[in-house]
């Protein structure tokens, strides 16, 4: 069905993984907290990327006041409570399913190493991929060194390199790395805001994905 090996490097919150209102709620608690207004959905798209304190000062905190740590760390122990609750996207499985075979799948994330390596297994899905890449913090840097650094060991040829992700944060890490970037416009960004990177492919969902892939 494809031509080469291909190298597929997905994200994992709000491209496999559908957090994202569970994101944005718990976004508006610690606003509430802090006793700044809280913002919708639809805000919460438009205003989300990274570094995660970029996107923190967008929805209205002010640092160092609000303690960009202290909310990480609530965020990361109440997102961890909720996280049994959280779904795969519905086309996530079969998605993962119709490439695995021919593909080599990798998860490239600016979660926590031993958060998303346990994240993974508690979905079911860990053994799906031959490397599992996340950063050594909960406070959601860049995941560009991370990627670097892999692929410094593990060469792959560019034109056989895709990124899959929410955000144009994916999209610059596959610019940076060489590859070609797909975002999928269901996540923590909004359709518009991922449109400003005219370079990347913009797909509706996961589902159109595996027959993009096998027309390159």
């Amino acid at each position: 069905m494809f031509a080469m090996k291909k190298t597929i490097v997905f994200d994992w919150n709000g491209t496999l993984l559908d957090d994202v209102e569970i994101c944005w709620r718990l976004l508006n608690e610690l606003l509430t907290i802090r006793r700044h207004p809280t913002v919708t959905l639809e805000t919460y798209r438009q205003i989300f990327t990274f570094p995660i304190q970029t996107y923190y000062e967008r929805a209205g905190f002010s640092f160092p006041e609000d303690d960009f740590v202290a909310l990480a760390k609530r965020f990361d122990r109440d997102y961890r409570a909720a996280f049994p609750r959280l779904s795969l996207f519905p086309d996530a499985k079969d998605t993962l399913d119709a490439l695995k075979s021919s593909m080599d799948l990798i998860v490239l994330s600016a979660s926590k190493q031993s958060n998303l390596e346990d994240q993974l297994k508690q979905k079911g899905i860990s053994q799906e991929f031959s490397a599992i890449l996340g950063i050594q913090d909960i406070y959601g840097a860049s995941k560009l060194e991370r990627g670097r650094a892999y692929f410094a060991t593990h060469p792959t040829k560019t034109d056989a390199l895709f990124f899959i992700g929410d955000t144009l944060h994916d999209a610059e890490v596959a610019h940076a790395l060489g590859g070609q970037a797909i975002l999928i416009a269901q996540g923590h960004q909004a359709k518009n805001i991922l449109e400003q990177d005219s370079q990347a492919i913009l797909l509706p969902s996961l589902k159109e994905l595996p027959s993009y892939l096998a027309s390159k």
